[in-house]
Formats: structure tokens, sequence, C-alpha cells
């Protein structure tokens, strides 16, 4: 205990020897100045002296009697004033409640709405971005560069959601579409075509145009709406309920006019003028001539080519990049086949048995086998690439089981699948194999299929368009496959079993992009618009097959128009039998207690209710947590 060494109090926060009175009275001159500080109100806890202390207790002692309770233990003084405030405030606690009036039931419930509906919309507002868009065309110029001033487009009101997760660039993509798809559609422009390369810029007050820089394109929507608020880019409406609105600017496509003269200005000049279409900066643009490209600027002349992320540039090409984005709604367009990358290869034909496989209507895959002899061309040599590890001729790549080679059946391209002898494969494990991976993909068709079923049942629209590479698969048998060589001699046969897999060869481009959904053991949860619809699609095949059948490892190539063709199935199933990646029931019970729908889920209502008249309640219900 701290004791005054001048009036023997105890202060239980005292600092020094003596209290803040013992040593003004020490320093009085008279009485008189020692009965004036004698009356001078006292914090009983420190021992310090304060002119206008309303309370027992300065500030500092009030707080630490909160948070340091066990100090003032032992001191009567103390402890009697704590139990006398709490017993006020308790006494004038209960008579407010007892005064006054009782709550309208009504008003209470209408209150906690009110609250709620207000907290669903901060979070809204929080975690998405909404995106008003308006098309503004600058009209035709027969000198081959676009001048004038740009006029809005008068098409509907496109307004767009977009979660704060996603890419900036995805939602410009998108953006992007829609106004294609009104401008199509609108029967004022139905005769017209564009040069739709995008130039987005944001409107921030009343007119002002501002350009979006090309970095932030390399995040998030969300923290391009960060950047955009936070540099005051935005209006204080578009800031306050997270949205932004667009101005999308195109070119006249008659404004562009390719000279076919032998004059290298005259070209220059007119491919820069159809390149000058960018995705632009966070500031407003800066030019030599100080004028910024807004509203009604007209475009700057010459100002350099400008190549698209995703394009070759168009000397590269040696064309202009203007046909590659011209949007017509009348005129169909022409795209090579051309390609030279594709490369000469030298078949030998095979004589062989064709086996198919069909679902029926209740989702069970059967095989069909054929009783005719077809004739199918195998590429040669395939095997002298496998150590390059890059396509190469006929070969075109490896797995961790199996190898990938060239065919041709009815002039079409194949992709010829065979298991890799050195993995301890042989005649009758390599047949096993090839044939459980065709029964899997015709079921994953199956339940793709079901899939879209469901989703038009519940009304729902613009699920992407999927697929499996199912369609024109099959295993076909070799009626006479060489024996293999000699040991130590190179194996140069185009078939090394006698039984393969062949599958459509998809054309991958730099238009094209491999994606991986999932891993075999990995429980997906993508946040982009087309990993939720594949998510979806997988928890959906582990209802409708009543718990047994759990796709894994989903994988497959997203081409230019949108589309996905997905390739390479696994799956895990109750009865173990998919093939040698089938972990069963175990891997099945681990994807019930992690998975976490997302709203494609919810809206499918994909509940776990089994054919045993069970219901599963764990997390695969939208909204349950751990």
């Amino acid at each position: 205990m701290t004791q005054c060494t001048g009036c023997s109090i105890e202060f239980p926060c005292l600092e020094a020897l003596q209290c803040g009175k013992c040593l003004k009275r020490d320093k009085a001159g008279s009485s008189t100045d020692r009965d004036v500080i004698n009356g001078q109100p006292q914090c009983i806890g420190c021992g310090v002296v304060f002119q206008w202390l309303q309370t027992a207790l300065c500030g500092a002692c009030d707080v630490r009697s909160e948070t340091e309770p066990k100090l003032f233990e032992g001191h009567p003084r103390i402890m009697k004033f704590l139990t006398d405030r709490i017993k006020k405030f308790d006494g004038e606690a209960s008579k407010h409640r007892l005064n006054r009036n009782a709550p309208n039931p009504g008003l209470l419930s209408a209150a906690k709405a009110k609250e709620r509906l207000s907290i669903a919309k901060k979070v809204n507002r929080q975690e998405g971005v909404d995106i008003s868009v308006q098309l503004w065309i600058y009209p035709h110029s027969k000198i081959g560069i676009a001048s004038g001033i740009a006029k809005k487009a008068q098409l509907p009101s496109l307004p767009a959601h977009f979660d704060g997760s996603v890419s900036a660039d995805f939602m410009f993509d998108e953006v992007l579409k829609k106004v294609r798809a009104a401008y199509g559609r609108c029967p004022a422009y139905s005769t017209q075509s564009t040069d739709t390369r995008p130039i987005f810029d944001s409107v921030s007050k009343g007119s002002t145009v501002n350009s979006i820089e090309d970095s932030y394109f390399s995040g998030t929507a969300g923290e391009l709406f960060g950047h955009l608020k936070s540099n005051n880019l935005l209006s204080e409406n578009d800031a306050k309920n997270h949205k932004v609105s667009l101005r999308l600017f195109v070119y006249s496509q008659d404004s562009i006019y390719i000279e076919s003269s032998d004059s290298d200005d005259v070209g220059e000049i007119t491919m820069k003028s159809a390149a000058m279409a960018r995705k632009s900066m966070p500031k407003p643009l800066k030019r030599k001539s100080g004028a910024a490209f807004g509203a009604n600027a007209s475009p700057p002349r010459g100002s350099g080519s400008w190549t698209s992320r995703s394009q070759p540039s168009s000397k590269s090409r040696g064309l202009s990049r203007v046909s590659q984005f011209r949007s017509s709604s009348n005129h169909p367009q022409y795209v090579s086949a051309y390609r030279r990358d594709i490369p000469t290869v030298t078949y030998t034909s095979y004589q062989f048995m064709q086996t198919t496989c069909e679902t029926n209507a209740s989702g069970v895959a059967f095989f069909v086998e054929s009783g005719d002899t077809k004739t199918i061309l195998i590429g040669q040599n395939w095997q002298s690439h496998v150590k390059g590890g890059k396509p190469a001729g006929a070969y075109l790549s490896k797995g961790f089981t199996k190898y990938a080679f060239r065919g041709r059946i009815d002039s079409r391209d194949l992709a010829i699948f065979q298991c890799q002898p050195l993995r301890g494969y042989t005649e009758d494990l390599n047949s096993r194999d090839l044939r459980d991976e065709l029964l899997l993909l015709g079921q994953a068709q199956y339940f793709l299929d079901t899939f879209y079923k469901r989703a038009k049942s519940f009304e729902i629209k613009d699920i992407p368009q999927i697929r499996w590479n199912f369609a024109g698969s099959f295993v076909g048998r070799d009626v006479g496959v060489a024996s293999p060589p000699n040991t130590g001699a190179t194996d140069n046969r185009s078939l090394i079993f006698s039984d393969f897999l062949a599958m459509p060869l998809l054309d991958l481009n730099s238009n094209t992009k491999e994606r991986k959904f999932s891993g075999n053991e990995e429980i997906a949860h993508n946040i982009d618009p087309l990993g939720r619809v594949i998510d979806a699609y997988v928890h959906h095949a582990l209802v409708d097959s009543l718990g047994d059948i759990l796709f894994a490892d989903v994988q497959g190539v997203i081409f230019e128009d949108g589309g996905l063709c997905l390739f390479d199935p696994q799956a895990h199933m109750r009865t173990c039998g998919s093939g040698h990646w089938d972990k069963g029931e175990t891997q099945i019970d681990i994807y019930q207690k992690e998975h976490k729908c997302n709203s494609i889920c919810w809206l499918l209502q994909l509940e776990q209710s089994y054919g045993d008249g069970s219901v599963h309640t764990h997390p695969l219900r939208y909204g349950f947590s751990n």
C-alpha cells in the first residue's frame, strides 16, 4: 500500500512520498493559506489536488478502477465510492425504463428490417461495382483519319454489376460485349459497321471525361474503383454508390481507309489512325496540343499506333488491325483458316475396330462395339520427339501416364492417346485405362447436359457454352499392331499397344486459353463467373448422381467466342471404379465438408437429398458454415 508520509492517508495510485495537499501545505505561508488548501478537492486514488474536480476519482484513476480493479481492493473509501456510484446509475436506469412508454412492436420490426437492408446495401456497394456505359461514335471521314465530333449513339441504358474481386480487364471485356450486342440489335445501326476497339473513359463531373490508365487493368474491379475515387475522377454520386460511368468511343468503319498506294507514308498514317484505340489512362489524357481526349474532342492525328495486349501489332502481321475488331450484324466476317505453325506430318494407315460410348436417360454409360473395320491414319515417328518435351511432327504432348500424338479419320484431325509402357502398362492395363476414360467422358457430358436442364427449369439464363470433348471420341483396336523392337533398339512404332483412345484435336492458338479449374483433391472455390459455373456443375453432378460421382481435376480450353471445351476428366466414385486416380468415398466426404456453395448453387437449389430420403446437412447447403 502507498501511504502519504505527511498525512498518513493511503492513496493506491500515489506516485510521490507525499500527497498533493501535503506538498502544498509545506509551501503555504500562513494558516489561512493552509485552510484554503485543505478545502480543495483531492483525488482519493492518486492524492493529486485538482481545482475543479467533480468526483472522488480523477479521470486517470477512474479508468484504472475499470482496468485494474484489484489495485483498489482494501481501500474502503474508494470501494464505497464505486459501490455508491453503481447503485446510483442502476437506480437512474431502472427509473428510466419504468417511466418510458412501451415500444411499438411494429415500429421495432420495421426499424430492424431497415437496418438489415441498410447493411445489405452497404455490403453490396463495398463488394461490387456498378457500371453504366454510353456509346459515342466518331463520324465518317474519307481522308483516312477519323475526325469531327463524336456523337452519342441512341442506345438503351446499359447498366451492369460486377463483383469487386473480378479482374478489371475481364469487366471491361464483358462491358464491350454488352455494347456490341446492343449495337447489333438496334435497328438504327443495323446497316452500319464500326471499328469497336475499346476506348474506355470515365465520366467524373458533368461532361468532364477522364481516361483510364493501362496499369489499372492488371488489378481487380474493386481496386480500379478505388483508384478512380481516390484520384477524384468520379462524380460525387458515383463515388457514393460504388458506380463508374463510362463512355466507349468507336470509329465508323468507313472512316478507316487503307490506301492501296505504294506510298509508305499514306499506309503508315492510315494504319496509325486505325490503331489509335486504347484502354485509356486515369488522369486526364495530356496531348502536346493541350486538348483533352474527352466527350467532344476530336481524336488526335498521327499520335502513334497502339497495340492490343492480346493481339500482335499491325506491323508484325503486315495488316491493319481494323478487320480484327469490326462489328456488324448483317455482314459475316471472313477468317483465314491458314496456319503456318501446323507441322508437316507423314501418316501410316491402320485398320481398326471402333468402340464408342453412349449414356441412357438414367445416366448409365455403356459401350457400343462396331462390327465394321475402319481405317485411321496415325502420325509416324512421334516417339523421336518425346524427349524434346515440345510438340513436333506428329508428337503433341506427354502426361503423367499417357502419350498424345496426331491422327486423322474422315478428314478430321484427332488426338490419339496411349499409355506409357515405362509406367508398367501392359496391353490389358492400357485397354482398361482408355476404356475407363471414355466411359467417364460420357458420364461427364451426361451430367453437363442435365446441368443445363436444371438451369433451364429454374429459368437461369446466360450460362456459358460448355462441353466436354466427347462428341466424336472413341476407343479403337488395331487388328495387327507391330511387335515391340528388340531390347536396346529404337522404338519408332506409331502404335505402342493395340488399343488407342481418339478424341477431336482442339485447335489451340493465340486466341485460346487453357485453364485448370480444380485439382484431383482440391476443393475449388473459384470467384470469377466462369469458375463459379464450373464449381456449380461439379456440385450438381454430385447431387444428380445421388452422391455417387464427384468430378475432379476439371480443366479445359477457352475459345475466342467465350465457349469452353473440357477434357481429360477425373472423378471420385463411391464404387472407386473410375480409374487409378479415384480416391472413392473418402474424397467425396471431404468435399461435402469443405465445399461452400456460390450464388449459382443457390439459384439451382442444390440441396443434398439422396435416394434414401435422407438429407445431408453440411456446407453443400447454401449459407452453411462450419
